[in-house]
């Protein structure tokens, strides 16, 4: 069926309102379901989860009585009836007299006073009256979500009928959203399969879009805890007994809670899965269901993936399970595809990446008939055939499985590749990591939030010694400890030693952010990352004393030029899925950031030497293993082995080292942060830094940042400790030319498989299908 065809059995506002809403929700539910305070009071009381309730304002009285020394250091405000997300202020921490909200808005106690005045006024109410002010937890979204958005709180809206589930969609926040989860807004709206919990079709602003901004396609998202969040929808239904409603649940760290209900739900979400609303409906409207568990499977019997194989249709090709299939403008050989009805993404071999030039969408001949379809490259070395093609793309095909092939070749069906016992526990143990050190984010949790004050106390007095603050941490350690326990250590895998390293690197980092703030740093930061030796501390000193500042007097290129130079270059080197973006958070002039993301200052200039380093450091070293190792086949090479960080970035010193371009004082940099690391043992902040100024001429601001890097992660800089990662560049890069020295630039282009250290060469040795896709133009 058309969407032309589906647009007759779409439910309409005044259907909406005339068919379900008026006969099924009394103004009794409505004023239920419009009241936040009371639907959660009531929920939460039954066993449904919810954020927390701190403080509600109900009157201007009580709003100039209030004490926000009560609060929390996060929370969020919201009025009690508003709608479509209107007048929330998330705050997520506080810093003296400050309440700090995303994109570090700052407000006053002042200003929050205003805008809760504001709320009781009704300003936000769907109603126009007066409402109250709520302060609640503010909650933050799974781990899973992390590289779909970037920022806000992703939303699951489920439509409940009958208590059967019939319709869900996830709303992702954007910048342009303001990182609000609301359509209207910016947010993108994807539909959900009720069967799988995978998504489906996406819209944005009303027309369906094909990827996400992160570049991947918008039926790449696998919702985690899908069974519950779908119960969960059906239980809040039982117990508001709202006839017709929308559940808006958030996945959070701590579980899945509800946000609100919703009795006027149901348009949006119809384009969102490409599907019109009436006809679900109309499916249960008469059924008899006892509770949410049998509505649950009601839902994922009725509304999972459509069979191709269910209506015969003589005019769409008859397809076999196993099809010869051609790709146009790869210059290959027919290939042998499955055909699979109930898979949700088309994959193809890695073998194939260097023969197809395009990013996300290929063009095949199947049957006799051209199709475009959006795919992603997997290993499939264990089976014969090099591509899986998923039943949902192919709309104009029909599914037999007694079907000849449409060749009429005659084609073994492989038997079932069983993947081994120690294949699958490799795997399992790769997810885990993966998943466990996403959370053990060191370097933004050791940058003290109050670091502007403290450099503007250091500046009107070099004798005094920061007193650094760093955000509470949001993590569990001892859940997270146990959970590294669990890990298994042994099985016969090439690849285990690798894994075995990782596990302990993950207990280093659980240690080293438990000593955060104490002089305890040192020894674990050495543990994790290695500490400087005497012989390493000579020889920066020589690199420093035999290699003079060369001013760097190439042009200076502002903001905007240096931003079209870095998007000039990812479209040169087909990474159009990355963009770069202006913040004016972060501390570094451009960084690789998450989610396809170079972060560039806002406001920033630089010489145009510079840009070009930076380029070689950032995008041709950090960019291009990361894409490689997103074409392996374990993700342990994707947030990198043991101490591969050395290796990393003594690869982009070498980068850009190799362009001779004089940068001034910045070319020494590497160094001098050896001589820091190694002094700052037995110097306290004020004293290092008066070191530096005196005895290697540094500007003063300079040398403020290379003892902040030093001092980081102490809470009284005073004290004789430091931080010893940034020695890592210096004895990286050592390591890079001592293994050009030994083994030539092969051994370079080796590196580039992924985030591995040198040590990890003779081991990644064993593997197949070693995809290399990214190099820089001096090792092709």
């Amino acid at each position: 069926m058309s969407w032309l065809d589906k647009r007759q059995q779409i439910l309409g506002v005044n259907a909406r309102n005339l068919l379900y809403i008026n006969r099924y929700n009394s103004e009794l539910n409505k004023n239920f379901a419009d009241d936040k305070i009371k639907t959660k009071n009531y929920l939460q009381s039954r066993g449904i989860g919810a954020a927390r309730l701190y403080a509600v304002i109900r009157s201007y009285k009580e709003l100039r009585n209030f004490n926000p020394d009560i609060l929390p250091g996060s929370f969020a405000i919201k009025p009690n009836h508003g709608f479509g997300g209107e007048g929330i202020i998330l705050i997520k921490e506080r810093r003296g007299d400050k309440f700090i909200a995303g994109g570090n808005k700052k407000y006053d106690w002042d200003d929050l006073y205003q805008e809760c005045a504001g709320i009781i006024d009704g300003r936000y109410a769907v109603s126009g009256l007066r409402d109250q002010v709520i302060f609640e937890e503010l909650l933050v979204g799974h781990d899973y979500f992390f590289d779909f958005i970037e920022k806000g709180l992703p939303d699951i809206r489920v439509i409940v009928f009958n208590l059967v589930p019939v319709m869900a969609m996830l709303r992702l926040p954007t910048p342009e959203s303001g990182g609000r989860a609301n359509l209207h807004s910016g947010a993108i709206g994807l539909g959900i399969d009720i069967g799988s919990g995978s998504t489906t079709y996406g819209v944005l602003h009303g027309r369906l879009i094909k990827n996400l901004p992160n570049g991947k396609p918008v039926n790449s998202l696998n919702i985690p805890m899908w069974e519950d969040v779908l119960l969960t929808a059906s239980q809040v239904q039982q117990l508001s007994q709202v006839g017709f409603l929308g559940v808006d649940l958030v996945i959070s760290k701590t579980g899945i809670k509800v946000l609100e209900i919703n009795a006027r739900a149901g348009l949006e979400i119809q384009v969102a899965n490409f599907a019109p609303l009436k006809t679900r409906l109309n499916k249960v409207i008469d059924l008899e269901i006892s509770n949410p568990q049998e509505g649950v499977t009601v839902a994922k019997t009725l509304f999972s993936k459509t069979k191709l194989t269910e209506r015969p249709n003589a005019e769409k090709p008859i397809i076999s399970l196993y099809e010869q299939i051609e790709i146009f403008n790869a210059n290959l050989n027919p290939l042998l595809a499955k055909i699979d009805p109930h898979a949700t993404r088309n994959v193809l071999d890695q073998s194939l990446a260097e023969r197809i030039d395009s990013e996300n969408l290929v063009s095949l001949k199947l049957a006799g008939k051209r199709i475009n379809i959006p795919f992603e490259f997997v290993d499939l070395t264990k089976h014969r055939y090099k591509a899986i093609l998923a039943g949902k793309f192919l709309g104009d095909f029909l599914v037999d499985i007694s079907a000849k092939s449409y060749n009429q070749r005659k084609i073994d069906h492989p038997s079932p590749s069983g993947i081994s016992k120690e294949e699958k526990i490799i795997k399992n143990i790769d997810r885990r990591i993966y998943q466990i050190d996403r959370q053990l984010g060191i370097i933004p949790r050791f940058k003290p939030i109050n670091l502007l004050e403290e450099k503007e106390l250091f500046f009107q007095n070099s004798n005094y010694n920061p007193k650094f603050i760093y955000k509470k941490l949001t993590v569990d350690l001892d859940e997270i400890r146990k959970e590294i326990k669990k890990i298994p250590h042994q099985v016969d895998h090439p690849l285990i030693l690798i894994y075995q390293d990782k596990i302990k690197e993950l207990n280093r980092k659980v240690a080293l952010l438990e000593a955060r703030g104490t002089e305890k740093i040192q020894y674990y930061s050495e543990k994790l990352y290695g500490s400087v030796s005497k012989a390493m501390y000579q020889s920066a000193v020589n690199y420093l004393n035999q290699h003079p500042v060369i001013e760097d007097s190439s042009d200076v290129f502002n903001t905007k030029k240096i931003q079209r130079t870095l998007n000039d270059y990812l479209a040169e080197k087909k990474l159009n899925h990355w963009k770069v973006k202006l913040s004016s958070e972060t501390a570094a002039d451009i960084s690789v950031g998450r989610r396809n993301h170079i972060i560039l200052k806002t406001g920033v200039k630089m010489s145009a030497n510079r840009l070009a380093v930076l380029i070689a450091h950032e995008i041709e070293t950090h960019i291009f293993r990361l894409e490689n190792a997103r074409l392996q086949a374990y993700r342990i090479f994707e947030v990198g082995t043991n101490r591969y960080i050395t290796t990393e970035e003594g690869l982009a010193i070498y980068n850009q080292a190799r362009s001779g371009l004089a940068l001034g004082s910045k070319s020494l940099w590497a160094a001098l942060n050896v001589v820091a690391v190694y002094l700052g043992r037995n110097k306290s902040f004020a004293e290092l830094f008066h070191y530096l100024v005196t005895n290697y001429n540094l500007e003063k601001d300079e040398a403020f940042k290379i003892c902040v890097k030093v001092k980081r992660g102490l809470s009284d800089t005073e004290k004789n400790s430091v931080f010893s990662r940034d020695f890592i560049y210096f004895a990286g890069y050592q390591a890079i030319n001592n293994l050009i020295n030994q083994a030539g630039l092969v051994a370079i282009k080796r590196l580039y498989f992924g985030k591995i250290g040198i040590d990890d060469l003779p081991t990644v040795a064993q593997l197949k299908n070693r995809k290399i896709k990214y190099l820089p133009d001096y090792l092709k």
